[in-house]
């Protein structure tokens, strides 16, 4: 495993873990774990009511479908961020 850091809350285990595999840590503050919270309920939010309206029929297709359309969300969301960066 490389060199990479990893954020984690306050979970007790993630020390003896951090340790073990001599990885460096970092602690998230509660309003960094917050806001990962909120993206991440955003994200399933969205992912649900896509499903809801356009479900995919096709039982083994299912997670494709899925991906492809977090692919598009994620790349309209970056769409807006750097138009919005760019008019600042």
């Amino acid at each position: 495993m490389a060199n990479t850091p990893v954020s984690t809350d306050r979970g007790t285990w993630y020390l003896q873990a951090r340790k073990f595999f001599n990885i460096e840590h970092h602690l998230l503050s509660r309003f960094e774990k917050s806001i990962i919270e909120k993206t991440i309920h955003y994200i399933k939010y969205r992912t649900e009511g896509f499903d809801d309206y356009f479900p995919c029929r096709k039982q083994r297709y299912k997670l494709n479908h899925v991906k492809q359309w977090i692919n598009k969300f994620a790349y309209n969301i970056t769409k807006r961020l750097y138009q919005l960066y760019r008019a600042l």
